[in-house]
């Protein structure tokens, strides 16, 4: 289904955005869902599916790609709806009112091209903003709904202004809720000098609640910035019943109370309503399966991997060489050990040795010179590198006389 399709709206009257956990697997999914007047159809459309947790954090707060301002630019696409839906009108019923009376469906219609148009664009920079779209979405459902039938324009004129409110607390706070989720992230996920003593990022947590409290710095996961995101700060009386228990899945829990959907025990639901709560959810559920941010070691883009992992490359293509960078360094790790490797050495003269004679036709090509080489190759490599210092050159010596013997 074309999420973009203009038909959309006609159809359905209500779009929402679910975040799913899986508590086994530790796989996540978000899905946006449509329905008619009586709730009787419903079509999902996957945007994430099967990914691991923190996949969309790297994606919204450009961890996941050499342009590291893809989102910003994304974000500044998305500020164009200002001047296409009336945002700074959405606190006034009258005005809207006013406005939207006077709409045909062809006007609808325009909007409607010129808005998709822009998040399309958006998207592509930056798939999850997405979480913009069931805002827009009922706003049109709404209208198209409402210029068939004014007289009930005055009783969507309340929903429209509500998704107005959040389209535009967007516009005005995303750049904040950027700039706090990545301070946040590189405070708590990404401490690159303590990659070598393999830190739990709950551990480090910890200490950065405390950091903050003692600091009187707010502490961005306790205190989302837009007014419509999920708030996870507790209240003294809150904060008493929890006391003693320190453990971080348990905490987020008591705090959000995620609900348990129809797909399963197996997993988390909690509804999207703006991107930041994707973010708080997404950076919750990294605490809880412990993943860190680390930088590669070839490209120094960022990548995600448990705390306790020695990864210290990523797997994107390096380069011209189209080879993940974890790949391109265990060969060229394995080209440098093995040029430098006595043994090695003395099975490649052997080897081009009967290479040699196959070229000439004296050999067949399909001699079975070639793996039985090889095994003695692999048997003496094992004797190599268990033998004491001064055995080794004995063990090549002795590799080289059994290599002459089987080519004779």
């Amino acid at each position: 289904m074309d999420i973009f399709d203009k038909e959309l709206p006609k159809k359905y009257e209500y779009c929402s955005v679910d975040y799913l956990f899986n508590k086994n697997t530790h796989s996540e999914s978000l899905i946006m869902s449509f329905s008619d007047d009586d709730g009787k159809e419903q079509e999902q459309h996957y945007i994430l599916k099967d990914a691991s947790p923190g996949d969309a954090l790297m994606t919204i707060l450009d961890y996941n790609t050499k342009d590291e301002d893809s989102t910003l630019r994304a974000y500044d696409q998305l500020k164009k709806l200002a001047d296409i839906l009336p945002v700074k009108q959405a606190d006034s019923s009258e005005d809207l009112l006013k406005l939207y009376e006077a709409y045909k469906p062809s006007d609808v219609n325009r909007v409607v091209d010129e808005t998709y148009s822009i998040i399309r664009s958006a998207v592509e920079l930056s798939p999850m903003m997405i979480t913009i779209l069931p805002d827009v979405y009922n706003i049109f459902s709404g209208l198209y709904y409402c210029v068939r039938r004014k007289k009930y324009l005055k009783l969507f004129i309340p929903s429209i202004s509500h998704n107005l409110n959040r389209i535009g607390e967007f516009i005005e706070f995303f750049p904040e809720v950027y700039t706090k989720a990545r301070e946040f992230c590189e405070n708590v996920f990404l401490v690159d000098d303590l990659f070598k003593y393999k830190v739990d990022p709950n551990d480090i947590y910890e200490q950065y609640e405390l950091y903050c409290s003692h600091s009187s710095i707010d502490n961005y996961l306790n205190t989302p910035v837009m007014p419509s995101s999920k708030k996870m700060k507790m209240k003294d009386s809150d904060l008493e019943q929890f006391i003693g228990d320190s453990d971080w899945t348990s905490f987020y829990s008591f705090v959000c109370k995620p609900e348990v959907s129809y797909y399963g025990e197996e997993y988390e639901e909690t509804s999207i309503f703006t991107i930041e709560d994707l973010i708080v959810d997404e950076i919750r559920n990294m605490l809880v399966c412990k993943y860190v941010f680390r930088r590669c070691d070839l490209c120094g883009g960022y990548f995600k991997t448990r705390f306790f992992t020695v990864q210290e490359c990523c797997t994107r293509p390096y380069k011209k060489f189209n080879v993940p960078c974890n790949e391109y360094v265990s060969r060229r790790y394995y080209k440098k050990r093995t040029a430098e490797h006595p043994l090695h050495n003395a099975y490649t003269k052997a080897y081009n040795r009967l290479y040699g004679r196959i070229r000439r036709g004296t050999v067949p090509a399909d001699t079975p010179l070639s793996p039985q080489l090889m095994e003695l190759h692999d048997a003496y490599t094992k004797l190599y590198d268990n033998a004491d210092d001064d055995k080794k050159n004995d063990v090549v010596k002795e590799f080289i006389e059994k290599a002459n013997e089987l080519l004779g």
